[in-house]
């Protein structure tokens, strides 16, 4: 009898031993830590919930994984795995790791899907009309004015390079090279990759056990799980129209991303007239239509930057007519309209979207 008390006795501190090196009898302290950063040529943030040490070993873990997305990701980085592909274009396919290969096979799918509105192979454009600087500030004011007046480019410079940006000149070879068939063809993933980005990290911190963090690439967000205290993460949708950032309307989310594409992003002034940097890859010319800005949210990242990239080229109606059959998706539109702006919005998001001016009305569809 005295033996199997002490059999029991000894279980229970064993598994009281293990309970507290795991943390389970007396919980570690749960808090969030947020850490700022620049990668992939924008301003991070990031804000992590978890116990002890855990959203420090997180928080390295993400901005490793970001700078090595930058590193292989970048147009401009000359010893990145897309300047690779671009140098080597007309040539032999080049060899890439798995993150290389999926965002460019991504890339390749919305292609098709949005029937070559997005299109990856625009880097020949964006090249010519370098139309890849951030808006100024009202602090730069008429320096910047100047810097961002250019010349028209000649037309037939524009159409010479059209025939490089047909997505067949891109080759796919399972499971790790990639080739551009033409000389002088160009990989520009600028409208995919943060939002790829955003969903590796937000599938690593789930991977860690993290039930909530919120994750800002410059506008690209994406929030995992809930708020600390359980309520939905409130994002603010930017306003167009103000110079300071100021959100127009706020949305309410749990494990989505809301990435915002607009025409406040970058833009050239020539001859007077605003040229934004959404190219119509069938013309090889700037877009000009109403849409402001073009906000998607899904659970995807990748998808989500891509489309909001996309339906600033589609302009309203033809967005429109891409969410009717896709009702899982969520959309915010903003349009020019008078002096003013016209917010639209998928009907899913009702009762989640509210706007910062109780004067401005969103209309659901």
């Amino acid at each position: 009898m005295n033996k199997m008390r002490l059999s029991v006795a000894v279980g229970v501190l064993l598994i009281l031993a293990a309970a507290l090196a795991r943390g389970r009898l007396f919980p570690r302290e749960v808090h969030t830590l947020s850490r700022d950063g620049t990668s992939m040529n924008t301003m991070i943030r990031i804000s992590v919930t978890g116990e002890g040490k855990e959203p420090e070993k997180v928080l390295d873990e993400s901005f490793l994984l970001l700078d090595s997305l930058n590193d292989q990701l970048s147009l401009f980085q000359k010893d990145s795995a897309i300047a690779r592909i671009n140098d080597a274009a007309g040539a032999e396919p080049e060899a890439v790791s798995p993150d290389v290969f999926a965002v460019i096979e991504d890339a390749r799918s919305i292609c098709a899907l949005t029937d070559g509105v997005f299109n990856p192979l625009v880097g020949p454009l964006t090249k010519l009309w370098k139309i890849n600087r951030q808006m100024p500030s009202d602090a730069e004011s008429a320096d910047a004015d100047a810097r961002m007046r250019f010349r028209l480019p000649d037309p037939a410079s524009v159409d010479e390079l059209l025939p490089l940006t047909q997505v067949e000149n891109l080759e796919m070879l399972s499971p790790d090279r990639v080739r551009l068939r033409r000389k002088g063809c160009m990989l520009d993933l600028g409208g995919i990759a943060k939002g790829y980005a955003s969903l590796r990290l937000a599938n690593l911190f789930r991977a860690r056990g993290v039930r909530s963090a919120l994750i800002d690439l410059g506008g690209n967000v994406y929030a995992v799980g809930s708020q600390p205290g359980g309520a939905p993460w409130n994002i603010g949708i930017r306003n167009p129209k103000d110079t300071r950032g100021a959100p127009i309307a706020v949305l309410s989310v749990t494990d989505a991303a809301v990435v915002t594409s607009g025409t406040y992003e970058r833009f050239k002034i020539i001859d007077g007239v605003r040229y934004s940097h959404f190219f119509d890859p069938s013309t090889g010319y700037p877009v000009r239509n109403a849409m402001l800005s073009a906000t998607l949210v899904t659970p995807d990242g990748t998808l989500a930057d891509a489309l909001a990239t996309a339906f600033m080229v589609m302009g309203a109606d033809r967005a429109f007519k891409f969410l009717e059959d896709r009702p899982e998706l969520g959309a915010i539109l903003i349009l020019e309209e008078d002096e003013g702006v016209k917010i639209l919005a998928t009907r899913n998001l009702e009762g989640r979207l509210r706007t910062t001016d109780p004067s401005l009305t969103v209309h659901f569809f």
